[in-house]
């Protein structure tokens, strides 16, 4: 599941730092997926409060609730980097684990799952500009994503999974990691390609659908592409990327959403909104 946390930065900064003596126990390697599965669920728990936390005393559009241009304010950039650090050791302990224990067929799809699970954690705190820079950097994530398309692609052709299309599942495992590279890749032909997986066959994780998330985004890009006709290249400059969406309103029985946009202008001084009704 995921969540945007709305408590107050007094709470969150409670929540943040539940489990830090287990934390800090974490061993150099693990000696199974299912250890491994624990440490890093307590880790990808942690972080959501962590970043509600910073995005309390971040500078932010007001409306927008997923918002890229809010900025990890100076005083909180330490904090951040200890968290990533974290993952760091988790993904090294759990490395050392998959190269001395060959996980069975069985598990091997529960292994795929966790590291897409730690990408895509890991990505969305990192991806999160400091307040030194005047826009996020996201080219430089670049292998962080093609390794996300790449294992989603894995799963799916899992014949496990080929079962369960069409299915509900209650955890998440490939819809969310395909969502955040869907919306911030800047590489335009690797973010087509994780909007047609979204688009590619009816999935239901936890509250999250693959028809809408993938449509949401869809449209998304096509406003970046229209905000940036003059640029050339591959790559999408992020200074011309949208700032981040509404979901105004939602209606789950007519899977209607109405939502909203916020562009910037090509004086980077003004920003206009655009709004649309998403059907899925």
């Amino acid at each position: 599941m995921t969540l945007v946390d709305l408590r107050s930065p007094n709470r969150l900064s409670a929540l943040k730092n539940q489990g830090s003596r287990k934390v800090a126990s974490m061993p150099a390697e693990f000696r199974s997926l299912e250890e491994s599965r624990m440490y890093l669920e307590l880790l990808v728990r942690r972080l959501p409060h962590l970043m509600a936390s910073i995005n309390a005393e971040s500078e932010s559009l007001n409306f927008l609730k997923l918002d890229t241009i809010r900025y990890i304010p100076k005083w909180y950039t330490e904090e951040r980097d200890r968290y990533l650090a974290e993952h760091e050791k988790w993904h090294e302990a759990f490395t050392l684990f998959l190269s001395r224990t060959q996980p069975s067929k069985t598990n091997s799809l529960g292994a795929k799952a966790l590291k897409l699970q730690y990408l895509s954690s890991y990505f969305a705190a990192a991806g999160i500009r400091t307040s030194e820079e005047p826009w996020s950097d996201t080219r430089r994530f670049m292998p962080m994503l093609r390794e996300i398309i790449s294992l989603v692609k894995q799963i799916l052709r899992d014949p496990r999974t080929e079962r369960e299309e069409g299915m509900f599942s209650i955890a998440m495992k490939v819809i969310c990691p395909l969502f955040g590279v869907a919306w911030r890749c800047p590489h335009r032909a690797l973010q087509k390609e994780a909007i047609g997986l979204l688009l590619s066959s009816r999935r239901r994780e936890g509250l999250w659908d693959s028809i809408f998330a993938g449509r949401l985004t869809q449209w998304i890009m096509e406003l970046e592409d229209e905000n940036s006709l003059d640029v050339e290249g591959e790559y999408v400059p992020d200074c011309v990327r949208s700032a981040g969406f509404d979901i105004l309103t939602f209606d789950a029985q007519t899977r209607r959403m109405r939502v909203r946009c916020l562009l910037p202008e090509w004086n980077f001084l003004e920003w206009k909104i655009r709004e649309t009704v998403i059907t899925w």
